[in-house]
């Protein structure tokens, strides 16, 4: 079931429902997202998460070129995200940017800061007040390891802004990447499988700069890939090394 994938949905929303989305530095392990997903605060009923979150969960983290929202595009039931993309075209996503599915270590909130939006649906006029930006910036998910790539863009992807994009009407408060709940699947003999395998068990993860040293024969930015000419190489002097 696609909903069940889905780590929040308004219930009552109409054409765009509001998900989680989330931002983050290039190298961090934490996400901003614009509500709370932990499972202790989730409501039993009405507009609440699909899929809350909570230690030990699985989320695909994935650069998409997500949509910056579908303010001023002329549509009257604008949805979520928009046809306008984050990025130019597809040379800016960076597929290669390792591990895409993350272990989550802790859920929380932080305190209010001085640019804490605690309504991330308001509309801010920026032009009487030049100073008026808040962002959603209290809700966290911390995950096992430091993300290889640039999340930090925010936009508008609710559609929360009343006017077209000029900047008059700020509300490009939250973050744009959309996250995903992964359930392994229910069968026994899943409980052995490790999902989560870093530099995918063929290499050393470099901490510092997210990225991964693979080990000879394997390359690619997780080490998923095997190297066919190394193999042969060593396939060679095998046999005729003896």
């Amino acid at each position: 079931n696609e909903a069940d994938q889905e780590i929040a949905d308004n219930a009552s929303a109409g054409a765009s429902s509001t998900r989680i989305v989330g931002y983050f530095d290039k190298f961090s392990n934490k996400i901003y997202t614009n509500y709370d997903t932990s499972c202790e605060n989730n409501p039993s009923s009405g507009a609440r998460n699909h899929k809350c979150v909570e230690k030990g969960d699985l989320l695909f983290v994935a650069d998409g070129c997500w949509g910056v929202g579908d303010l001023g595009a002329g549509t009257t039931t604008p949805f979520f995200g928009g046809p306008t993309a984050s990025c130019t075209d597809s040379t800016d996503v960076e597929y290669g940017s390792g591990n895409v599915l993350y272990n989550v270590t802790r859920v929380y909130t932080l305190p209010l800061a001085a640019d804490s939006a605690t309504d991330i649906t308001a509309t801010i006029d920026v032009v009487a007040d030049t100073d008026g930006h808040l962002y959603a910036n209290t809700y966290v998910i911390e995950l096992d390891r430091h993300i290889g790539w640039d999340g930090s863009a925010l936009g508008d992807a609710a559609n929360n802004g009343l006017s077209p994009v000029d900047d008059t009407q700020w509300a490009d408060n939250s973050g744009l990447v959309n996250i995903f709940h992964f359930t392994p699947p229910p069968h026994e003999e899943a409980k052995t499988l490790n999902y989560v395998n870093e530099c995918s068990s063929r290499g050393m993860c470099n901490r510092e700069e997210g990225i991964c040293a693979c080990f000879a024969g394997y390359t690619g930015a997780a080490c998923e890939l095997q190297d066919a000419l190394w193999g042969m190489h060593y396939a060679a002097t095998k046999a005729i090394g003896g």
